[in-house]
């Protein structure tokens, strides 16, 4: 995968080159997308995750599709427990005693608040 060697490359000009190569690759995607969204709606998630490219970090757009792609070849309707999302957790849902930021709300009719 371009993507991978190009963030792992130890040469700038083969990282570039690398970089270069996955972003093309996914723009060339995005018409094959729309195509086959078109002909069967279960790829219009795939089709919306490649407009975002230029948007939003490759890395993330990588990781989001190959869950997607997961779903589609394992033919569920939803991903599988072991396939990793791109999605930070909801701020303030996180389990007592971890580190982070965590949302309160005061017995008075304000807003709530954001300590860390």
């Amino acid at each position: 995968m371009a993507y991978e060697a190009g963030i792992h490359a130890t040469s700038h000009a083969t990282m570039i080159r690398d970089l270069r190569k996955a972003n093309d690759d996914l723009q060339a995607a995005e018409p094959l997308a729309a195509a086959a969204t078109s002909a069967d709606g279960q790829w219009n998630a795939l089709m919306t995750t490649l407009n975002e490219v230029g948007q939003v970090d490759e890395g993330h757009l990588i990781s989001a599709l190959q869950a997607q792609c997961a779903v589609a070849n394992s033919n569920e309707p939803e991903l599988p427990n072991n396939v990793p999302t791109t999605f930070p957790p909801v701020p303030g849902t996180q389990p007592s005693g971890t580190a982070g930021s965590t949302t309160t709300t005061p017995s008075s009719p304000q807003s709530p608040t954001t300590t860390s």
